[in-house]
């Protein structure tokens, strides 16, 4: 039982490792590695020295034509993906005899699309979930093999829940790939397209902070987007962009704006939030000033206001 694996990021290293341990090189027709250099969560370097060492044929997704028609060659019984974004054509799916498979880190039929788990922070979810399922063309439609949930703390930034789904969808993957290499069958269910939900790729603009917002809308913006992300931003009152990356809310009541600084300290700042409290941060930094131990001066005053 060979497979083509399209990997990228954490997971797509770990899965390959995975493989290997499980299959050795003779179970790997082939390895497509998603170039994503410019991604602060890339494993590109460490996956190429993987696949040279071993050695495995690799070669990357940077003209997706080429890319597929090198896995449809491969003559691969199966193909796995983790880490890719785009939806692979049907008539490259219906090349792998025994199925193509991927990991979508939400609870499907939720949250089928972009940016799952940040979505699943952002709206507040306290169970998240990773799954493995077989791809049929459409946006993460097709059936379920197997499907983990787990418990999001609500001091759990992006990063925490990506580990937890990442360990958890290594699991499933373990598990799928030793029942498909010794019985050669996957056992599926439909996933319920009335329960089905979409989440849309996000981009910069989507992560401006509102400080008409509770508190804990604003803590939970900010938890789905800090690092290895950019992080959540809001402006301050001569239009800088003021990065957001870590806080939580303060129950204390303010009659204020949202947005104004109302206490402040050389560890912190609290900004008044729609309801009537205070959102207090603990690390922010203007753009391109890198990763800060804690908030800058300038807004060390009860003057300031973030819009």
């Amino acid at each position: 039982m060979r497979g083509v694996f399209l990997v990228s990021k954490d997971l797509g290293f770990r899965v390959l490792q995975k493989a290997l341990e499980i299959g050795g090189r003779d179970s790997i027709a082939g390895v497509v590695i998603v170039e994503d250099g410019a991604d602060r969560r890339s494993r590109y370097n460490e996956t190429v020295r993987l696949c040279n060492d071993q050695p495995l044929p690799w070669w990357t997704d940077a003209q997706p034509k080429e890319c597929y028609e090198e896995m449809v060659r491969t003559k691969a019984d199966f193909l796995f993906v983790s880490g890719y974004y785009r939806v692979i054509p049907d008539e490259v799916i219906a090349k792998f005899p025994e199925g193509s498979y991927g990991i979508h880190h939400s609870l499907l039929p939720r949250y089928r699309g972009g940016s799952p788990l940040v979505w699943a922070l952002i709206r507040g979810d306290r169970v998240a979930g990773s799954s493995l399922f077989r791809l049929d063309g459409g946006i993460d439609s097709g059936p379920i093999v197997s499907q983990r949930k787990f418990e999001v703390p609500s001091n759990w930034t992006i990063a925490d829940a990506t580990k937890r789904a990442d360990d958890e969808a290594l699991d499933m993957f373990q598990l799928f790939f030793n029942n498909l290499r010794l019985h050669g069958t996957v056992h599926m269910t439909t996933q319920e397209e009335k329960d089905a939900t979409y989440a849309a790729q996000r981009t910069d603009e989507d992560g401006q902070i509102s400080w008409e917002w509770p508190s804990d809308q604003v803590h939970d913006f900010v938890r789905a987007q800090t690092h290895p992300y950019p992080g959540a931003w809001t402006l301050d009152d001569k239009d800088r962009k003021l990065r957001v990356l870590s806080g939580a809310p303060v129950r204390d009541a303010w009659a204020a704006r949202p947005g104004q600084v109302v206490r402040h300290s050389t560890e912190f700042v609290d900004v008044a939030t729609g309801e009537g409290w205070a959102y207090r941060i603990l690390r922010a930094c203007y753009e391109g000033e890198g990763n800060p131990e804690g908030v800058p001066r300038w807004l060390q005053s009860r003057s300031r206001r973030l819009k």
